[in-house]
């Protein structure tokens, strides 16, 4: 690979056109003719279909990239995606594909971005594969490169970049010995520079007496400049101090190389070492951009404090370096007044860094952080103060269908609301031609949203019969801003809801991300930092813990032993807390729709298996339940005689315990002990688990 391109580069580049999509039918989701929109929230971006449901759900996380070197200058975007697809089996059809172009030098490449965590890593290995059996180099102009979102930064959306490190140690001075024959002018001079009246000297100098043999002393001067010779140092001192004698040892330069390598051998780097200024003179510090963000966090649990690679007596400090971009409106730049004024003053320990944007009236904004609490407020309080766009909500508006129509539309048959059945107030015509009181309406779509087994908003005219999902654009008209809003914020909670096994949100107190889960026996990395809150979380078991912390030890906590005492469990499918209120073992969780053995926690997909697991294992669906035997019988149990009793007062006793009907059941019970064969009927009653929520 070419010299100039073997590190990838993070400073702007030229661009041969500008960022495109490669045509197929799944990457042109708003559609007009279908109604569908997409909109922020929840840190993805969600389509919408009509009736409000979710169609899909794209994370930033979703997409991985690569880039390809050495493109020849007549090749498409197209073939190379053939070619790309030939070797990995990946469908164009199946996955957003993001393509951009551009040229370093004379070499032209091109960057591919799609929606497949394992992208890359798919790409990069089959390019390998090709090599080792042709005996090619293709693998060695194919890297894998920071995913790249075309939609980032956006108005109301941005996501918070962890894969940049900062890296600080003190910068490399020399230090002198002075030694002198007389012991009073040696401590005189540590006085002077003690005091700092000695001002050709840098505030940062030390000087330290310390007694030599043969009734001479030496000051050590530390911290001096590494361009101080002897002659320089003589001359900033008083004459009448000058030394009998001067030695000098020079820290070792900074050697970025040798410090490059060392980061390399944790994984690949995106970018080179970037020297940054630093307020601190005494200090250097530098950059570094991985391609994951997982091995930017390996890299501050190996190297940070450790001793540097070209300096023995330095120390090196690794800390993640947040950075957050948005695009805001121009209007904010040098106003006190707006938002973006106020959040700088407050926060004096985040740089806010402006650049230019494609649109006039809109402006680039990068907020950078060491401290993750204050990067987190930032974007948070930046965000809440995003007004929606009027334009683009009129573009939103042209992708919808018709809007709806009111009652005063003569050709409507109905003269009643089809959720009260009397006479509409304020009545509304939907697209289907049934009418609803407005309340009635708002209360319907309200209700719907939040709904577990529906997906939609769906009519119910004609007695319930109708079931057409509501448009979009009728949503919109019908409802205020705020309240189309939630309305799409309850159906995305709804749709986690009912798919625990795709999408979950962050478990953090506060945030909202959401993130996929990854099954527990995948043979992945599940721990990564949460783009919302900046923790660094599991996506396997949802607890905060870093890679070198085991999911059984992470999930021990407290609350185990809690949950134990109060007999609830997670589903062992999705993870949802359940608590068992009655009836017999077998309960059905309500997120993942699993069928559960709830004295063994097996799982399977229909409720029949279920049962005949509990038969054939457990023995019945009531096994281990106080009270019942295996069967789902009520077990009376007589209380024991006392001592003396004679036997023939038993019945008496039965009677008491049990009244006149209680004892012709007890002696049926007992007569017909011995003729039941114990075998199992069939499903009984069982009882759906009921979820609990930390």
């Amino acid at each position: 690979m070419a010299n100039q391109r073997s590190r990838l580069s993070t400073t702007p580049f030229s661009t041969s056109s500008p960022p495109r999509i490669i045509p197929q039918p799944l990457l042109h989701p708003q559609d007009p003719t279908k109604g569908f929109i997409i909109q922020s929230l929840m840190g993805a971006q969600v389509r919408f279909g009509p009736g409000a449901e979710v169609t899909r759900v794209s994370l930033s996380t979703d997409f991985k990239a690569i880039r390809i070197w050495d493109i020849d200058t007549d090749a498409s975007i197209e073939s190379i995606w053939k070619g790309l697809a030939a070797i990995s089996s990946y469908d164009a059809h199946q996955l957003q594909i993001f393509v951009r172009e551009g040229t370093r030098g004379t070499i032209r490449f091109a960057d591919l971005a799609a929606n497949d965590r394992y992208f890359a890593q798919n790409i990069c290995r089959g390019f390998q594969e090709i090599d080792q059996q042709h005996g090619t180099l293709l693998s060695d102009d194919v890297q894998e490169i920071p995913s790249f979102i075309p939609w980032l930064p956006a108005r109301q959306y941005a996501v918070t970049d962890s894969c940049t490190l900062l890296l600080t140690w003190r910068k490399p001075t020399r230090t002198a010995t002075l030694m002198f024959r007389d012991g009073r002018k040696a401590r005189e001079l540590a006085c002077l520079v003690h005091d700092r009246l000695i001002k050709t000297f840098d505030r940062h100098v030390r000087a330290e007496v310390i007694p030599m043999p043969c009734s001479r002393t030496a000051v050590e001067l530390s911290g001096l400049p590494i361009h101080l010779s002897h002659a320089d140092v003589v001359k900033r001192i008083p004459q009448d101090l000058t030394p009998n004698w001067i030695g000098a040892v020079l820290q070792e330069l900074a050697d970025l190389t040798a410090l490059t390598e060392r980061l390399e051998s944790i994984g690949p780097l995106a970018s080179d070492l970037c020297p940054q200024n630093t307020a601190d003179e005494r200090m250097t510090s530098a950059t570094v951009r991985f391609v994951d963000e997982a091995d930017a966090r390996r890299a501050i649990r190996k190297y940070n404090d450790t001793v540097l690679p070209f300096q023995r007596s330095g120390v090196l400090h690794v800390e993640a370096l947040f950075k957050t971009k948005f695009v805001i409106p121009y209007r904010w730049i040098n106003n006190p007044a707006a938002p973006l004024g106020r959040v700088s003053t407050n926060y004096p320990q985040v740089n806010f860094e402006v650049f230019d944007h494609a649109f006039p009236e809109t402006i680039s904004l990068e907020v950078t952080s060491t401290d993750k609490s204050s990067a987190v407020q930032v974007r948070r309080i930046l965000e809440s103060h995003f007004e929606v766009d009027a334009s683009k909500e009129e573009e939103y508006a042209h992708m919808l269908e018709d809007a709806l129509s009111l009652q005063d539309d003569e050709s409507s048959s109905e003269s009643h609301c089809s959720v009260c059945m009397t006479e509409p107030t304020d009545p509304i015509q939907s697209s289907c031609g049934h009418v609803y009181c407005l309340d009635c309406y708002t209360h319907l779509t309200k209700s719907a949203a939040v709904s577990v087994t529906d997906t939609a908003i769906k009519c119910i005219g004609n007695i319930g019969s109708c079931q057409k999902p509501f448009p979009l654009s009728e949503l919109r008209a019908v409802l205020p801003t705020v309240d189309y809003r939630r309305l799409l914020e309850s159906s995305l909670t709804s749709y986690v809801r009912r798919s625990p096994l795709k999408l979950r949100n962050c478990p953090t107190a506060g945030c909202q991300q959401l993130y996929r889960p990854t099954p527990k026996k995948a043979n992945v990395n599940p721990v990564a930092r949460c783009p919302g809150c900046l923790v660094v979380l599991c996506s396997a078991c949802h607890a905060q813990h870093e890679e070198d912390v085991s999911c059984e030890k992470a999930e021990d906590d407290a609350n185990t032993q809690l949950r134990k005492a109060l007999n609830i469990k997670g589903c062992p499918q999705c993870g949802t807390f359940l608590e068992r209120t009655g009836g017999c073992n077998h309960l059905k969780c309500e997120s993942c729709h699993t069928h559960i053995c709830w004295v063994c926690m097996s799982h399977y997909p229909e409720s029949l298996a279920c049962y005949e697991h509990m038969r054939d294992t457990h023995g019945g669906a009531y096994a281990g339940i106080p009270g019942y035997d295996v069967f789902g019988e009520r077990i009376r149990d007589v209380p024991p005689l006392l001592p003396g009793v004679e036997l023939h007062l038993e019945a008496q006793v039965v009677e008491n315990f049990y009244g006149h009907d209680g004892e012709e059941e007890f002696e049926d019970d007992v007569d017909d002990e011995d003729d039941e064969e114990g075998e199992y009927g069939g499903p009984g009653p069982d009882v759906e688990g009921q979820e609990l929520h930390e």
